[in-house]
């Protein structure tokens, strides 16, 4: 399977403690003896570990070599080689020139506990640990400095499986390949990665990637509807700073999404998993977490064999699904209960799955930011109290013409924004509920037996009905809510055509409810969410709301929205320029 001992033609073999490497070679030759004092020499009585490449994920199988002092592997291709200390570059993932082999005081580096101050060797880099940045499923993200005192992250995941190590440090070669693509900007760089066994069933794995400024967008507007509760602004203001967020959110990230795509699939966008920045004076938006992140060629068309030992077509009938699954549409809850074969029998929800993740993940989040972030935001019977004097509002009681034209409208779309927020409360309720019970199976030491269980339950009860039929209620709330923007584009001084109405619009093209519809596309989103689409072509609805003319006033001055100022709104001709998006630890599995 491409795994040789010796050497074979011009190619000459490897010492399997050095690198990883595709097109680098040693000039060491399969007969020559070990270094003396070399890493290959002090662990020369140590197990090895090799991996078949030429598999879709490029992990392939693992086999067991007898020794380092006779093992020697030559690899006609590109695939990894790993050992009891396996050591990976972005140089030569690349095809760079390979590095020195280690020393024995490397090996004692690349086994050091993290910790402030601690220096350790990752791949080819000797990193100085500074301290913990952040924290994921799977354990503590910290921070680093590199020799030329870049800021670097390094992820630690402890893996109970060869497999799980190899899945581990997979996440370099997708962060490599977005990377090398230039198409993104703000993508940290991958650096480096290990594994190390440190015992016999408990793998370690290491990997290092440049830092990318920022606070996640969760932590973020716990803080900021905390603060706007204090404050309590007017509701419409809260709507339009919200609403002015979200589009933010959505106008930099779908052209960022657009271009990953091409390469990988995401699985798990969420609020934890965005990045948001201000300090340079604009708000910027990151993407963070490919640990579940595929290929996007080997999700649709890669050859796979399932547990039973059949043949599929894609990556997507074999490898689990995954993420926070309160950002999941409905088809990834149908896997979840039913598996691949379900999903095969409806088309619309297999090309969802497929497809439409990240999709109607983002959607979900900016729903989650409006919602978050309109903490005085009401009952719909109290809207008239909250939009106007309480004076006015009772002259408004015992005259209705008493109220302007402008007052009112501002009412009839807080009304119907009130009861979006309702329905997204509902729908959050729901997936949070489901989400926890899944959770907590997979919380505790990963219980197979347990989550088998709550997935049994969640089969028979059909909860993706459920989910379906409170995203059904939200989109129905989001069609209300833009029929009242398009009937009163003056609400709000004009934010309501401006800014409410091109967010809402992106918002029906990107949260589904799983029914029968053409699907959208990332660039349809950036047009919406540009103000540059009418409402009659909204993917993903079962009915199409009325069309209506193009919103927005381009290059308005924007509003400051939480003490800052916003980028001005592009126009539809503009070119959209690649989004803020930078990658970072842990992955995590049902969020």
């Amino acid at each position: 399977a491409g795994i040789h001992t010796g050497t074979v033609g011009s190619q000459q073999a490897v010492p399997v403690v050095q690198y990883i490497s595709g097109a680098s070679r040693s000039s060491a030759s399969a007969g020559s003896a070990p270094r003396p004092g070399s890493a290959d020499a002090s662990l020369r009585n140590t197990q090895a570990w090799t991996v078949t490449p030429g598999t879709p994920t490029g992990c392939g199988s693992w086999r067991r070599a007898s020794s380092l002092q006779a093992q020697r592997v030559v690899l006609p291709s590109t695939p990894r080689v790993k050992t009891r200390i396996i050591q990976q570059s972005a140089a030569t993932i690349g095809g760079g020139a390979a590095p020195a082999a280690p020393l024995v005081e490397d090996v004692a580096q690349a086994r050091a506990e993290l910790a402030d101050g601690v220096c350790v060797r990752i791949g080819s880099e000797v990193l100085r640990v500074t301290s913990p940045i952040g924290e994921g499923s799977f354990g503590v993200v910290w921070g680093a400095k590199s020799s030329k005192s870049d800021d670097i992250a390094i992820k630690e995941i402890r893996c109970r499986s060869e497999q799980a190590a190899a899945e581990a440090i997979a996440e370099g070669r997708i962060l490599h390949m977005l990377g090398s693509t230039g198409a993104v900007e703000r993508i940290p760089t991958f650096v480096s990665s290990c594994v190390e066994q440190i015992g016999p069933e408990d793998w370690r794995a290491r990997m290092a990637m440049t830092q990318v400024p920022g606070v996640a967008l969760n932590r973020f507007l716990e803080r900021r509807s905390l603060e706007v509760a204090m404050e309590f602004p007017q509701p419409k203001t809260q709507v339009v700073e919200a609403c002015q967020f979200a589009r933010e959110l959505i106008m930099q990230m779908a052209p960022a999404f657009a271009r990953i795509s091409s390469l990988a699939y995401h699985r798990d966008v969420n609020p934890r998993n965005i990045l948001y920045d201000a300090s340079g004076g604009c708000s910027c938006f990151s993407l963070i977490d490919f640990g579940l992140a595929v290929d996007s060629v080997d999700w649709h068309v890669g050859v796979w064999q399932t547990q039973g030992g059949e043949g599929a077509v894609g990556a997507w009938q074999v490898r689990g699904v995954a993420g926070d699954c309160r950002h999941w549409p409905v088809s990834a809850w149908l896997m979840l209960e039913h598996g691949p074969k379900a999903l095969l029998a409806q088309p619309q929800l297999c090309l969802e799955y497929k497809t439409h993740l990240d999709l109607h993940s983002l959607g979900i989040t900016a729903v989650q930011v409006f919602s978050e972030l309109t903490p005085g935001l009401g009952q719909p019977q109290t809207l008239l109290q909250q939009s106007s004097s309480s004076a006015a509002a009772s002259d408004l009681a015992q005259d209705p013409a008493a109220f302007d034209s402008e007052g009112s409208d501002d009412a009839t779309v807080l009304a119907r924004l009130s009861e979006l927020k309702a329905a997204w409360e509902a729908y959050w309720a729901d997936a949070v509920y489901y989400w926890r019970r899944l959770f907590e199976a997979y919380c505790r030491s990963g219980d197979r037996d347990e989550l088998a269980e709550v997935k049994a339950e969640y089969k028979r009860t059909a909860v993706h009905k459920r989910i379906a039929a409170s995203l059904r209620l939200l989109r129905g709330a989001l069609r209300e809510a833009t029929g009242a923007c398009e009937a009163a584009p003056r609400a709000f001084g004009g934010a309501a055509s401006g800014v409410v109405l091109p967010l809402l619009r992106s918002l029906l093209a990107m949260v589904s409810a799983g029914e029968d519809s053409t699907r959208c596309s990332w660039r349809r989103v950036e047009q919406l969410v540009m103000g540059d689409g009418s409402s009659g072509e909204l993917a993903g609805a079962v009915e199409a709301t009325t069309a209506a003319g193009a919103a927005g006033e381009s290059g308005a001055a924007p509003p400051d929205v939480f003490g800052m100022k916003l980028p001005p709104a592009r126009s539809a001709s503009t070119t959209s320029t690649a989004s803020p998006c930078t990658i970072s630890p842990a992955p995590s599995d049902f969020g």
